[in-house]
């Protein structure tokens, strides 16, 4: 049985859908309004969120950089609960560097000032994403706001932490070359260039903007020293970078924490299977994927039978409670199914453009891109995390959206409705979680405190017996 006549046959829209014309800058400006102001939405309720998961690294870091600005070490550090005389920074400099910009700013710490400060990067993210969607597919603004709504993308707005600026200076830099490549454009060009190594010292994962970008230039038989430009900043200034910091700590930049037991096959299967599931639950709302993705229940049923029976034993050994062995004998069929409809319709959109170089370059670019995200996830990185696979977001949302035009082309409104239920419902989800993860910061907070005050109890006695 061929890819399509499982997963159902549909007609073929227009590949890539052209970006809209000069006469309808009055329509972007007011998309983009519609962007910022939904980003707005899900952003300022959550200002005062405490700092939590990995915040107070980069807050700790940024404290140390007041006084010596290329420190990357900190002293006497508890780490989950272990304590080293020494804790190497494994992030790149920029995120704590900003914080420590903010600090010498303000003359304090403000749970409110330093969120508002990072609503630049959803901020970024979410305009980036309209005009590379513009590029791939017919309904740019639902892109953007499902992408922006899905909870892994907003929770994650609501931290400190690196993945949604890494993420934002990835989609602005695909942007800048996309439509720099398209219109020859030098000034787009050296913008992609500094977002780039902007993002590189945000997110070392970053770099595989690189090759990514490198193969869309030689797909469209573009390889030019315009094409190339971007390229130098970042690739020169990483190099100085790995230099300074084996003088300094000695040893390289950690672009990957997969070591030992999480590199053997079975940790990899056992990653790979917590991946389906993390998609099918953290990216676009399950019901949304279901009314997509399944047009035979016996579709479903081949890959969740089977699959059923690896977690029950999975459960028996332990792996599982039964709670997540219900949730992802439920899930992990989806999300297989998500990504074999994906690079099934995918490959058959790449034969079908070979003869248009410049719009195979467009597909090969978002499945390349997912690809090496899942791979880098699955086998580079000790386990499965949503932040971890934040950067795959944007390119599984833009195929996503090329799938429900493919399917329902025929009925445009429909597209039309079921990209608007998806907004909504993965939204509307994006702040339950949102919600849910407020809750545990502020759980983690009081803890905090009366860990705190415990010590200090701890150590008035021990100072009065002395």
């Amino acid at each position: 049985m061929n890819a399509e006549s499982q997963f159902g046959r549909a007609q073929s829209p227009p590949a890539v859908a052209a970006p809209a014309g000069d006469g309808k800058t009055r329509a972007v400006w007011q998309d983009l309004l519609i962007v910022t102001a939904f980003i707005l939405l899900i952003t300022l309720p959550f200002l005062n969120q405490p700092f939590h998961m990995d915040d107070p690294g980069f807050i700790e870091f940024a404290r140390v950089r007041q006084d010596a600005p290329l420190e990357m070490q900190l002293h006497d550090y508890v780490f989950f609960g272990q304590r080293n005389e020494t804790f190497l920074d494994t992030h790149p400099p920029l995120v704590s560097s900003y914080l420590a910009v903010l600090m010498y700013l303000s003359g304090g710490e403000s749970e409110m000032l330093y969120h508002a400060a990072f609503l630049v990067f959803p901020l970024l993210a979410g305009i980036s994403m309209y005009f590379l969607a513009r590029k791939f597919t017919r309904h740019a603004l639902l892109a953007a706001l499902l992408l922006m709504g899905t909870p892994g993308v907003m929770v994650m707005s609501h931290t400190l932490m690196s993945d949604v600026p890494g993420i934002s200076f990835w989609l602005a830099t695909m942007a800048l070359y996309v439509y720099g490549l398209d219109r020859r454009s030098l000034g787009h060009m050296a913008l992609c260039g500094i977002t780039l190594t902007l993002g590189v010292f945000t997110s070392y994962t970053v770099l595989s903007i690189i090759p990514l970008l490198f193969v869309y230039a030689a797909v469209r038989r573009e390889l030019t020293p315009l094409a190339l430009l971007p390229f130098t900043l970042p690739l020169s200034s990483f190099a100085s970078h790995i230099v300074w910091h084996v003088s300094a700590t000695g040893s390289p930049p950690r672009l990957s924490y997969g070591v030992g037991e999480p590199m053997t096959w079975h940790w990899i299967v056992q990653k790979g299977s917590s991946v389906l599931v993390t998609l099918a639950e953290t990216t676009i709302f399950v019901g949304i994927l279901f009314r997509v993705l399944i047009t035979s229940p016996w579709a479903y049923l081949a890959l969740l039978l089977p699959l059923a029976v690896s977690i029950f034993y999975q459960y028996l050994y332990g792996f599982f409670s039964v709670q997540t062995a219900v949730l992802a004998i439920l899930l992990m069929p989806l999300g297989l199914l998500l990504l074999c409809q994906i690079y099934a319709r995918g490959w058959g959109w790449v034969r079908r453009e070979r003869e248009r170089p410049e719009t195979m370059a467009k597909t090969l670019l978002l499945l390349l891109w997912l690809t090496g995200v899942l791979f880098y996830v699955t086998v580079m990185m000790p386990y499965t995390s949503v932040r971890y696979l934040l950067p795959l977001f944007p390119a599984l949302v833009l195929l996503f959206v090329r799938l429900v035009e493919e399917r329902f082309f025929v009925n445009p409104a429909q597209v039309r409705y079921i990209l608007l239920a998806a907004v909504l419902s993965t939204s509307a989800l994006g702040l339950l979680v949102s919600a849910a993860d407020l809750e545990l910061a502020n759980v983690d907070r009081e803890v905090a405190v009366k860990e705190a005050r415990a010590l200090a109890d701890m150590q008035a006695g021990e100072g009065k017996q002395l």
